[in-house]
């Protein structure tokens, strides 16, 4: 539009996009690497520009004073940025997309709070009532392979206590950079996506995860009241014919 500043990017690859009539959702992908300033590494890995509005419009980049006003063909928000070979694939959906999202309470057996956040109640620089501190400061060892991580400084009684959770690199050469930790075993950390990961001696700050069940809620951090799930409701399965009836009901139906 008048007055905006578009810069080139010879590097972004558009995928075919697909347009789709009714509420099925037009789609696109647009993959290769960035290079402005306000679009970091850190902050496309950590999705801090998922949900943000594209604008797609078409220009006569040869004779650009033709149009005072660029043409706008589609508008569509990133659904998701994910990591390549190349550099990144944004995909981008169309605004009715929105309508499919989930807006509100869901009843659903587990907790739909995140823990440490002001519906779940949980300090995360407290502990759990196994004594391990929920936030921790920890120093990279080794990098084993592409998605995992050797720490020291974890103190964690139950080797598991940080599946689900959150780890930081504080280092300077990767500052702002987090993943989600797939997994534990000891002082081994993994991740769910492949990234590029510190050199050894890089510190790092880890926060705990939870499972967001019932069981967990109540044994490990003591915080039940404020459980916000139905763990009591009937599942799918128990409500079917198929499944078992209790012991006490024989084939006839009576008692």
């Amino acid at each position: 539009m008048a007055g905006d500043t578009y810069r080139a990017a010879d590097a972004l690859t558009p995928s075919e996009a697909q347009s789709a009539v009714g509420f099925d959702v037009d789609e696109m992908e647009v993959q290769g690497g960035f290079s402005a300033e306000s679009l970091t590494e850190a902050a496309l890995e950590n999705g801090e520009f998922d949900g943000a509005e594209v604008r797609v419009y078409r220009v006569d980049w040869a004779d650009p004073a033709s149009r005072a006003v660029p043409e706008l063909q589609a508008r569509f928000r990133i659904g998701k940025t994910t990591r390549a070979r190349q550099g990144f694939v944004c995909e981008m959906q169309a605004r009715i997309a929105e309508l499919s999202h989930g807006h509100g309470r869901q009843f659903v057996p587990h907790c739909d709070a995140e823990l440490g956040d002001a519906r779940c109640g949980v300090d995360p620089a407290g502990q759990d009532r196994q004594g391990c501190r929920l936030t921790q400061t920890v120093t990279v060892v080794e990098r084993l392979g592409e998605s995992r991580v050797r720490v020291s400084g974890l103190e964690d009684p139950s080797e598991r206590g940080f599946i689900g959770g959150l780890m930081t690199w504080d280092g300077a050469d990767y500052q702002g950079y987090r993943a989600q930790i797939r997994g534990q075993a000891g002082d081994v950390l993994s991740f769910w996506q492949t990234r590029p990961l510190p050199e050894s001696g890089t510190a790092a700050t880890i926060t705990a995860g939870c499972d967001k069940t019932y069981g967990t809620c109540q044994a490990r951090f003591g915080n039940e009241t404020a459980f916000r799930g139905f763990p009591t409701m009937p599942s799918m399965v128990s409500m079917s014919p198929l499944s078992p009836r209790p012991a006490s009901v024989n084939s006839s139906g009576g008692k």
